[in-house]
């Protein structure tokens, strides 16, 4: 239980359910095994795993049972609700940061209350600094539009709004 997991919470605990069993093996399906009745089970890389479990009762007759489990990946997007680019060396760049993202398929664009295209990037390390063609634009909001790609090649697309305070 749970029958899919994910890298973010990979915890899976397994449940024997057969009647008179006083052995019991379970195979993971991912090199790891446990001679527990109820083990705990924590899985490190993505993937479907079939784990097993093969009981045997007091008079030596074995039994088997699988169940597939699957365990998802993960990607995170952190993007912050404001910055201050006053130079200050803190907050002064909008940047996004995150995990399990592909950094060859990215674009980030700012645009003006008016619908104006002021700020675009492709390269996912680098940020906005609160300038439009070389000169620092006024505190007020913006709209944020970004196109990614996760660790499984999967398309995204986030829009928002960030407060640019001076």
């Amino acid at each position: 239980n749970p029958k899919s997991v994910s890298l973010f919470s990979p915890d899976c605990y397994f449940s024997d359910l057969s009647k008179n069993a006083v052995h019991w093996f379970w195979n993971f399906g991912d090199g790891d095994t446990s001679y527990h009745q109820n083990p705990m089970h924590t899985f490190e890389d993505e993937g479907t795993y079939p784990v097993k479990l093969v009981i045997e009762n007091q008079y030596g007759c074995e039994d088997s049972a699988i169940v597939e489990v699957y365990v998802d990946g993960f990607y995170t997007l952190y993007l912050p609700s404001s910055f201050t680019p006053n130079g200050d060396g803190k907050n002064d760049v909008f940047s996004i940061k995150g995990t399990g993202l592909e950094s060859d398929k990215f674009e980030l664009r700012i645009y003006a209350r008016n619908g104006q295209l002021i700020y675009k990037t492709d390269d996912i390390n680098k940020g906005w600094d609160g300038t439009a063609n070389g000169k620092s634009v006024k505190s007020d909001s913006y709209v944020f539009d970004i196109d990614f790609m996760d660790y499984k090649f999967k398309e995204h697309n986030k829009k928002g709004v960030i407060t640019l305070a001076r």
